[in-house]
């Protein structure tokens, strides 16, 4: 250590002291409500004001008016950022879009314990969500596939945090989302975000909701199911099980005729399920999907269903596959829908021994 460095110790204290004089200034401003000269206190001294906010939440050491700062930033930041969205310059844009990302993730962190039916910020949010997904869309037309993976990662976050918001809106975004999937120019990281993105959307919906368009959600998802790259090929098949739910709901009352799919899916997933030449990760979502598909069709399937469950028992003889081969053949004794074939039973006799094989 050069000789004028002084102690580690007295560094740290003095970053602590450095940071408790930003922390009381920063509420100082809060307090104030005064956004501009919030927004250039954060860039003059990069002060991590989200951490500060997060922290003050549970601590309050500073600031006594926490929640009147955060509704402050929701009304005030989100609109600005969201103007911001057709910024020319991408560098300009991929900050704007990270910012607005992060402000959505704090928003869900603190949705916990508020009331939503009053002006706080998840209530401001939801008034917001038609124009931002307005915004994100014109975004998603353009021919950046940056600014295309930073609006759909955008889309996934709002999802998350308001996993409701986005059944009257994904029909319109459907378009841009089987672009993304289908194009040649696309990249195997905006496939993969469109994908978790439809994948949250479906999970979060009741299943009425997809009906009228389920076919075109189904389209470009089986079309990627078959894509060289391996993550895209497994988030595929995550989204496959969700479309499954959709079109065969465990809960009496739907009235959707859903043998049309039934084939496509299965056809899909078996592709999978018999290339051996598969990364592990693949391999497990194939055999999960596929025992979901038998699980729930099984009394559709026909002849294909005894060769479908005799793979299914064959990769437990296989200690790599074993664990998903288990769990999907379980589910399909538990949950079927299908009668329950002699074939089952017998196979999972020849293969129980592989369960008590030591590793």
């Amino acid at each position: 250590m050069h000789k004028c460095s002084p102690p580690f110790k007295d560094q740290n204290a003095h970053v602590a002291s450095v940071k408790n004089i930003l922390g009381s200034h920063a509420s100082y401003l809060m307090s104030g409500k005064e956004l501009s000269k919030i927004v250039a206190f954060v860039k003059g001294t990069q002060f991590d004001l989200l951490e500060f906010l997060q922290r003050e939440r549970y601590g309050s050491a500073h600031l006594d008016n926490f929640a009147s700062g955060r509704e402050l930033i929701g009304q005030k930041a989100c609109p600005k950022l969201m103007e911001r969205f057709g910024e020319r310059e991408e560098v300009v844009k991929m900050d704007v879009f990270n910012t607005f990302i992060e402000l959505l993730r704090q928003t869900g962190n603190a949705r916990k314990g508020q009331n939503e039916d009053g002006p706080s910020p998840i209530c401001l949010l939801k008034q917001e969500v038609p124009k931002i997904v307005k915004l994100v869309q014109r975004q998603l037309r353009g021919i950046s596939v940056n600014t295309k993976v930073a609006a759909l990662s955008l889309l996934k976050e709002l999802a998350v945090v308001l996993p409701e918001c986005m059944a009257d809106n994904f029909k319109i975004l459907l378009p841009e989302i089987q672009n993304a999937l289908c194009d040649k120019s696309s990249t195997s990281a905006l496939k993969l975000e469109a994908l978790i993105l439809t994948r949250l959307v479906l999970a979060s919906n009741s299943p009425t909701v997809f009906y009228t368009y389920i076919e075109d959600i189904s389209r470009p998802i089986l079309l990627a199911v078959r894509d060289s790259y391996y993550k895209v090929t497994a988030e595929a098949l995550r989204v496959c099980d969700e479309i499954v739910r959709v079109v065969r709901p465990k809960t009496q009352g739907y009235n959707f005729d859903y043998k049309p799919c039934i084939y496509p899916i299965y056809n899909a997933i078996m592709e999978c399920l018999v290339n051996q030449d598969q990364y592990q990760e693949v391999k497990e979502c194939a055999i999960s999907s596929i025992g979901f598909v038998v699980c729930t069709f099984g009394d559709n399937l026909g002849a294909e269903l005894p060769a479908c469950l005799t793979i299914l028992a064959n990769r437990m003889g296989n200690e790599i596959t074993r664990l998903a081969a288990v769990k999907g053949l379980l589910t399909y004794c538990c949950f079927s829908n299908a009668p329950r074939p002699i074939l089952c039973p017998r196979a999972c006799y020849r293969r129980s021994d592989c369960i008590f094989k030591k590793g």
